[in-house]
């Protein structure tokens, strides 16, 4: 449907530090002295090591009031690569490759 910028508002409100799951991948992580050594879990189908860990609430305050924002971070510009005409189109007067 088109673009409805109250359910935009809506949508974007929930993108919070709160409601994120983060995902690290490193076999490194087992000698991690921030992660508790007899914590780990094992994943049941490819025997995976892994760990549930809560973020810190300072870090969460951290991240909803960041002291600064990196001037590096920002949305890139539009793709003018995108189509915007879905409209199908054939040419009538070409009969060649027209299987009857």
């Amino acid at each position: 449907g088109p673009y409805d910028p109250v359910v935009a508002k809506a949508f974007l409100e929930l993108l919070r530090p709160e409601n994120s799951m983060i995902t690290v991948v490193s076999s490194d992580l087992e000698e991690d002295p921030n992660l508790d050594k007899d914590g780990w879990k094992v994943e049941p189908w490819y025997g995976a090591k892994y760990q549930v860990v809560d973020i810190p609430k300072k870090q969460l305050q951290k991240w909803n009031n960041p002291p600064e924002l990196n001037p590096r971070l920002k949305l890139p510009g539009l793709n003018r690569f995108i189509p915007t005409d879905f409209s199908l189109r054939c040419d009538d007067n070409d009969e060649e490759g027209v299987v009857s």
